[in-house]
C-alpha cells in the first residue's frame, strides 16, 4: 500500500551530509557508533511520524508520500528543503569580552548557546568574535537512507508513538477508550505543552476526541 499524507509510519533512517558521507543523525544505534555519534541519553531504535506534518525535514516528508511499506529507499535533500540555506544577517560580530566574562575561551568551530539559539565560532580577530547563528549543516545537501517498517494503523499506537517522538521520551503510559485518551507522564507537562499536543493529535487522529494528562510523579516521590 503506497503512504500518503496523513499516515502514521515506523521507520529507521540515518542521515548523511552528501559531500563528505558523514552520518549526523540516526535512529539506528550502530550506525550512531560507527559515526563516532552515539548518544547514552538518547532513545535509539524505529520512531513513528505522520506523514506531512513536517516531523522529519522537509524533503524527507515529501519523499515518503507513495512509498511502500517493508521497503527501504534513499533520497538526496537539497539545502532548502533541509536546514536551509544560509543567512547572512545571521552572522554576528560580537566583543570578546562578553566571552571572557563567561570565562569562555572562543576558538574556530565551538558552538556555544546563546539563549535560545545556537552559534558557532568562525573567527577571532582583535577583541572581536564572529559568530554564525546559522544551522550548521545549513546550504547542505543531504542523504536519507531510510527503511519503512510499516503502516501504523490502530490510534493506540499511533498516539503512543506520536507522544515518544514529541516528547523525546518513553517514560509514559497511554490508556484510549472510546475516544478518550488518557496519558501519564513521570513529570507535570507545563499547560502549553499539554494545548499543542490535544491541538495535534485532535488535527492527527481524529477518532480522539477528548484527551486527559495525568501524572505519577507523586506517588514517585512517596516511594
Amino acid at each position: 500500500m503506497a503512504i500518503k499524507n496523513g499516515d502514521f509510519i515506523e521507520i529507521e533512517y540515518s542521515g548523511k551530509i552528501k559531500a563528505t558521507g558523514k552520518v549526523f543523525d540516526t535512529n539506528i544505534s550502530k550506525e550512531a557508533k560507527d559515526a563516532n555519534i552515539f548518544n547514552e541519553k538518547a532513545n535509539y531504535g524505529p520512531i513513528i511520524i505522520c506523514v506531512g506534518e513536517e516531523d522529519v525535514l522537509q524533503g524527507l516528508d515529501e519523499a515518503l508520500v507513495g512509498k511502500e511499506e517493508g521497503k527501504k529507499f534513499s533520497v538526496d535533500i537539497p539545502a532548502e528543503k533541509g536546514f536551509g540555506k544560509k543567512n547572512p544577517k545571521l552572522v554576528k560580530m560580537m566583543a570578546l569580552d562578553k566571552f571572557h566574562k563567561e570565562n569562555i575561551r572562543p576558538v574556530p568551530g565551538l558552538q556555544l548557546d546563546f539563549g535560545n539559539m545556537v552559534g558557532t565560532i568562525v573567527t577571532v580577530n582583535g577583541g572581536r568574535v564572529m559568530v554564525d547563528f546559522n544551522h550548521p549543516l545549513a546550504n547542505r545537501e543531504l542523504t536519507y537512507d531510510v527503511k519503512i517498517n510499516k503502516i501504523v494503523k490502530e490510534d493506540k499506537e499511533k498516539l503512543q508513538g506520536f507522544l515518544e517522538f514529541y516528547l523525546s521520551t518513553k517514560d509514559l503510559e497511554v490508556e484510549l477508550k472510546e475516544g478518550k485518551a488518557e496519558i501519564k507522564t513521570k513529570k507535570e507537562l507545563p499547560e502549553e505543552i499539554k494545548k499543542v499536543i490535544t491541538e495535534k493529535v485532535n488535527k492527527r487522529i481524529p477518532n480522539i476526541k477528548e484527551v486527559n494528562f495525568s501524572t505519577t510523579a507523586k506517588k514517585e516521590e512517596k516511594k
